[in-house]
């Protein structure tokens, strides 16, 4: 929801395309490779994420399948 709502405040037209993930894509496997690598480091310092929602944008059901 939160992502949903920031896109909403973006203002402009957003697309997505499903791509199918893997599929021996040489790239692809080297960025899982990399994630797992990142994944085993401790986290130094917490990092904060702000999902709060303006009202305004709270968008659920309906509404949300409109801009997916």
């Amino acid at each position: 929801k939160a992502t949903a709502a920031i896109l909403c405040q973006h203002g402009a037209p957003v697309y997505f395309q499903w791509t199918k993930g893997h599929n021996r894509n040489v790239r692809n496997e080297g960025a899982d490779i990399l994630a797992g690598l990142g994944a085993m480091h401790e986290i130094e310092e917490a990092v904060h994420v702000d999902t709060d929602i303006d009202h305004e944008f709270d968008v659920i059901g309906a509404r949300l399948s409109e801009i997916t």
